[in-house]
């Protein structure tokens, strides 16, 4: 066979693929597949008051196909039943012999009219039991689905560790054990991290080689939190916090988390660990807080072995601004803090009223609100008034709450979302699910909520 021949092929054999294994198309806004029980959403589904969500609710095994509907929600401040804009698009996405797993699959926001979708094919016999990392970006104006599917076979020689979404553009954090600049080394320290840009379209963004070698990591963490210092540009550098949990995880015992800069070179500029008591079972990422808007970077660690957190701010240069330690506020397992522009930071948390742990409370829980000074680290408590979280009361079960400025040139104007889901990595088998996505804004002028 020619070479040319070859080239046609192989074209024809990727067109076919991507018609029979990844198509997408316009979806009504009927909701008779949403079936809570499989929603993917984590805590990159979402920023401010947009959010994107995918439910997969039959598989094909004829086909190797999983089909799903995905969609893209703009909420409305105080209503969680009547959103501001939503997109529906319905995709089948080739899982190969087995459904799409909720724990290998992940939905994330690319800027407003778009989404990522990343996930594991099994392929191979049962005894093989191979599993290849596949991705598609959607976007929601024509439902189409990116890149086409030849790039599958390049994205199998990867396995995605860290997504960080840009507004045009993302990087993925990937090992590879056929690269050794980016194979994980057996001790799990000093380890590489490569990464792989990707365009809107999902293509590579460079090429022979797609990956290329990002920083070192001291100790193994993929749920890292990775994100630009400024989102408008990229190569200004990242804020990194991971954890160096405990050798023995079947014990009480302290985690330290680590914020750092991975500044444009790869280098790792650290600028605060904080010792946190961890409890078995306990997220570490749930007692962690950051921001890094105002050309700031703003770090809160709670202590759950005792009513403490530690709030630390510094510029981008790595510059301690302030610090301060605090027993003064009754912090839960959420709270979240912003930047504010004048210096200083805004938290919010949600209080426990009654006895006993306070996730798995029956009494009332209220958000609360105090002002960190930018000056002197000194706390000004019950900003705003206090307001009671409805949000999750089945099982009393929480998700997540976000604190962020409702429009960045209109001072003082700020909002809250109520975040309720499971999140499927921590808990694959559990058949049961939840969702709710509520914004609540207000105004520090006015002192009253909106």
């Amino acid at each position: 066979m020619s070479h040319l021949a070859k080239i046609l092929s192989l074209f024809l054999l990727a067109t076919i693929c991507c018609s029979l294994n990844a198509s997408a198309s316009r979806h009504s806004n009927d909701n008779d597949d949403d079936d809570p029980t499989n929603l993917i959403f984590d805590r990159q589904s979402y920023k401010n008051d947009s959010y994107v969500k995918l439910i997969c609710t039959r598989y094909n095994p004829h086909r190797g196909v999983t089909k799903c509907k995905i969609s893209a929600v703009k909420a409305k401040p105080d209503r969680n039943d009547v959103p501001e804009r939503e997109q529906h698009c319905e995709v089948s996405l080739a899982s190969g012999r087995q459904a799409l797993r909720g724990d290998e699959t992940q939905v994330l926001r690319f800027g407003a009219d778009k989404a990522i979708v990343s996930w594991l094919a099994h392929e191979g016999t049962d005894d093989s039991n191979l599993t290849h990392w596949r991705m598609n970006v959607v976007h929601f104006d024509n439902c189409t689905l990116h890149p086409p599917s030849f790039m599958w076979i390049r994205l199998r020689l990867y396995r995605p560790v860290s997504y960080v979404v840009y507004e045009n553009s993302f990087d993925v954090v990937v090992g590879s054990e056929h690269f050794p600049e980016c194979r994980i080394p057996s001790s799990g320290r000093d380890v590489p991290r490569c990464r792989i840009t990707f365009d809107e379209r999902g293509m590579p963004v460079h090429r022979d080689p797609d990956h290329s070698f990002w920083f070192n990591q001291t100790v193994r963490d993929d749920d890292m939190i990775l994100e630009p210092l400024d989102q408008e540009s990229p190569a200004s550098g990242h804020l990194l916090i991971d954890t160096i949990a405990p050798d023995d995880e079947e014990a009480n015992q302290t985690t330290t988390v680590r914020a750092a800069i991975v500044q444009p070179d790869g280098q790792i500029l650290e600028l605060r660990r904080y010792e946190q008591f961890w409890y078995k079972g306990v997220d570490p990422y749930k007692l962690v807080a950051h921001s890094t808007a105002h050309g700031l970077i703003g770090v809160c660690v709670g202590l759950i072995d005792r009513n403490e957190f530690t709030c630390s701010q510094f510029d981008r240069r790595g510059q301690l601004k302030f610090e301060t330690t605090s027993d003064e506020l009754s912090l839960s397992l959420e709270f979240d803090v912003v930047n504010l522009a004048e210096g200083g930071m805004l938290l919010t948390y949600i209080q426990c009223t009654g006895p006993g742990p306070c996730h798995s409370s029956r009494w009332p829980m209220f958000f609360n609100t105090a002002r960190i000074d930018g000056s002197d680290g000194s706390i000004l408590t019950d900003v705003f008034a206090a307001r009671e979280w409805n949000a999750c009361h089945r099982w009393h079960a929480r998700g997540d709450v976000k604190l962020y400025e409702r429009q960045p040139e209109q001072l003082g104007h700020y909002c809250f979302t109520e975040i309720c889901y499971k999140d499927r990595k921590k808990y694959p088998t559990d058949g049961v699910s939840w969702f709710d996505f509520k914004p609540i804004c207000f105004t520090d002028r006015s002192q009253v909520w909106a």
